[in-house]
C-alpha cells in the first residue's frame, strides 16, 4: 500500500467474518512455510492467530501467544511478552469453560513480565489473581508460587503489608509440612514481609528455618532465595560482617548457576555491608558491577536502582550539583514504576543535598508529608527534628525530639534504621545541648564508632558513625573521649574520599577544641577550620561556609 493509512482503512471496512477468514488463512500459510523454523515469527504467527481466535482456533491462538511471550522474555523485551500473554488470556475468555490450570499459568506469566517491566502495580494485581485461583482450586505449590512473585512487587520501606502477610501464611499452611524448596522460600519470605512489624522473634525464627531447611534439601535457587531475605531480615547493627558473609555467598551461588537476576540482588546486599563497614574499593566494584548488570537485563526496577546508589556515591564523593541532577533522573525513574519506595529514596537524597546549599528549610513541607505517609518509618520524625534545630526552631525540635524519646530510645527497633536514628538524633540532642540524653545515645552508639551510617540499602551514605560519637561525647563533657572520635571520624572520611564528611568533623572538632582551651587547641582548632573551609568553598558546601564564618565573627 501506498500509505499505512490506506492499509488501515480497506482493513476496516471488512466485515468481522471475512477479517477472520483472511487472518485464519494467513496464519495457516505462515504456519506452513516457517514450519521448519518458526522463531524469529512467532509474533506474527501469534497475531493472526489471535485475530482468527472468534472463529474457533482458539488453542493455536494460545498456544502462540505463549511460545512469542516466552521468546520475548528469552530476548529480554518484557513489555511485548506482556502484550503477548495479554492476548492469550483474551484468547482463553473465548472458550465456553476456560481451564483454570491454563488461566493461572497465563496470569502468573504475565504477572512475572509485568514485575520484569516495571509495572509493579500492574504485576501485583495480576499475581494476587493467579493467586486467588490457587487457593479456589487447592494447588498448594501454585499457590505457593504466586505468593512468593506477589512478593516479589511489593517492598516498600517502613510499610506492613497485611495482604501479603495473609497471603504467604495462607500459602504456608496449605505446603506440606515436611522439608521442601518451596515451602523454605515461602518461610523466608514471610519473615521479610513481617521487617516493619513488631514481630521480631517471630521473623528470626522463620529466617533460621528458612536457610536450615534450603540447606537440608541441597537446593542452590531455594538457598539463594532465602539467604536474600535473609540478608534484609537480619540487618542490625551487630553483623555487618556476617551479613557480608550472607551476600558472598549469594554471589558464589549466582555465578555458580549463571543466574544474572541473582547476581544483580547479590551486589545489592553487598554493597551496603561494604558501604556500612568504609571499603571504597568494594563499593565501587558493586556499583559497576550491579550497572552493568542492569544495563544487560534491561529491568526498569534494576535500572532505577543502579542511577539511586550513583547518586549516593556523587554524595560521599561530595559533588553536590551532581548528585542533585542524579537525584532528580533516579526519582524519574521510579515515578514511572511507581515504586512505592522512590519518593523516600529521593527525599533522603535531597535532604542532604539541601542541607549542603543551606536550603534545609525548603524540605519541611515534604518531610512533614513523608512523617504522615509513612508513620512507621521513625527517620523521617527524627529528620524533621534535625531540620528544625538547623533552621532554628529548637523549642519545635525539642518537641519532636521528646516524642522519640521514649523510654531512653528503647522502644527504637533494632533494625536497618536504628543506626541511622541514632545518628539523626545524636544531631539534634547536642544541638539542643541535651547532657542528659547525650549520655544515653553515647552509650547506645558506642560499640558501632567503626561503622558508617548507611540509609536502606545504599541510597545515602551518611558518614562515619564515630563523628556522631564525637558530639556526643563532646556534649557530655568527655573530651578526650570526643577528640579520639573525631579523629576517628577524620581518618575514615580521608580513607573513603569522603570530603564533605571530613570538613564537617573537622568543623565539630573545632567547635570542641577551642572550647577547650589546652595549650595548642586553638591553634589545632584553627588548621581544622582552614582545611574545613577550603574543602567548603571547593565544593560549594554552602551551609558549611556559613557554620564556619558564624563560629569566626
Amino acid at each position: 500500500f501506498a500509505h499505512a493509512l490506506v492499509r488501515e482503512t480497506l482493513y476496516a471496512e471488512l466485515s468481522t467474518a471475512r477479517r477472520i477468514r483472511l487472518h485464519r488463512g494467513v496464519a495457516a500459510e505462515l504456519e506452513r512455510l516457517w514450519a521448519a523454523d518458526p522463531g524469529p515469527h512467532l509474533a506474527e504467527l501469534a497475531h493472526h492467530f489471535f485475530q482468527a481466535a472468534p472463529g474457533g482456533d482458539v488453542a493455536a491462538a494460545i498456544g502462540y501467544a505463549v511460545r512469542a511471550g516466552e521468546r520475548a522474555t528469552a530476548q529480554l523485551a518484557y513489555d511485548e511478552a506482556a502484550g503477548h500473554y495479554e492476548r492469550a488470556l483474551q484468547a482463553l475468555d473465548l472458550t465456553d469453560a476456560p481451564d483454570a490450570h491454563t488461566r493461572y499459568d497465563l496470569l502468573m506469566a504475565l504477572g512475572e513480565s509485568r514485575l520484569r517491566a516495571g509495572e509493579l502495580l500492574d504485576a501485583r494485581g495480576t499475581l494476587r489473581q493467579a493467586a486467588e485461583i490457587a487457593k479456589r482450586e487447592d494447588w498448594p505449590d501454585q499457590l505457593a508460587r504466586a505468593a512468593l512473585s506477589a512478593g516479589a512487587a511489593e517492598e516498600v520501606a517502613g510499610v506492613l503489608d497485611s495482604e501479603l502477610i495473609a497471603l504467604l501464611d495462607t500459602a504456608l499452611t496449605r505446603l506440606d509440612t515436611g522439608d521442601s524448596a518451596i515451602r523454605a522460600k515461602v518461610l523466608g519470605r514471610l519473615a521479610w514481609a513481617l521487617y516493619a512489624s513488631d514481630a521480631h522473634e517471630r521473623r528470626r525464627t522463620l529466617t533460621r528455618q528458612a536457610v536450615a531447611m534450603a540447606r537440608r534439601v541441597g537446593d542452590q535457587s531455594a538457598l539463594a532465595h532465602v539467604l536474600t531475605n535473609a540478608h534484609w531480615v537480619l540487618r542490625e547493627p551487630e553483623n555487618a560482617e556476617d551479613r557480608l558473609l550472607i551476600a558472598d555467598e549469594i554471589l558464589g551461588i549466582a555465578r555458580a548457576t549463571g543466574d544474572n537476576e541473582l547476581e544483580l540482588v547479590g551486589y545489592v546486599c553487598r554493597l551496603q555491608d561494604v558501604l556500612e563497614i568504609g571499603d571504597m574499593a568494594a563499593v565501587d566494584a558493586a556499583i559497576d558491577a550491579h550497572g552493568r548488570l542492569a544495563d544487560e537485563l534491561r529491568q526498569p526496577y534494576a535500572r532505577w536502582f543502579s542511577a539511586t546508589i550513583r547518586v549516593m556515591r556523587a554524595l560521599l564523593d561530595g559533588r553536590i550539583a551532581d548528585g542533585e541532577t542524579l537525584a532528580l533522573n533516579a526519582m524519574t525513574l521510579g515515578r514511572r514504576m511507581m515504586h512505592g519506595s522512590a519518593l523516600q529514596n529521593y527525599g533522603a537524597q535531597m535532604f542532604l543535598v539541601r542541607r549542603e546549599q543551606g536550603r534545609l528549610v525548603e524540605m519541611e513541607p515534604a518531610i512533614r508529608e513523608l512523617v504522615a505517609r509513612f508513620p512507621s518509618v521513625l527517620g523521617w520524625r527524627a529528620s524533621l527534628a534535625y531540620m528544625l534545630t538547623e533552621v532554628g526552631r529548637s523549642d519545635e525540635a525539642r518537641a519532636e525530639f521528646m516524642r522519640l524519646m521514649s523510654s531512653d530510645f528503647d522502644a527504637i527497633a533494632r533494625d536497618n534504621n536504628w543506626l541511622i536514628m541514632m545518628s539523626l538524633l545524636a544531631e539534634v540532642c547536642t544541638e539542643l545541648e541535651d547532657a542528659r540524653h547525650a549520655s544515653i545515645l553515647y552509650e547506645r552508639l558506642l560499640p558501632y564508632g567503626s561503622r558508617n551510617i548507611v540509609v536502606g540499602r545504599g541510597v545515602v551514605c551518611n558518614g562515619a558513625a564515630a563523628r556522631y560519637l564525637g558530639r556526643l561525647a563532646a556534649t557530655t563533657g568527655r573530651r578526650e573521649d570526643a577528640a579520639a572520635h573525631f579523629e576517628s571520624a577524620m581518618a575514615m572520611s580521608r580513607r573513603m574520599g569522603a570530603r564533605a564528611w571530613l570538613a564537617r568533623a573537622e568543623y565539630d572538632y573545632a567547635v570542641m577544641l577551642r572550647g577547650w582551651g589546652r595549650g595548642g587547641d586553638r591553634e589545632k582548632a584553627a588548621e581544622l577550620l582552614n582545611h574545613a573551609r577550603r574543602t567548603a568553598a571547593e565544593l560549594g558546601l554552602i551551609r558549611q561556609s556559613q557554620q564556619i564564618e558564624a563560629l569566626d565573627s
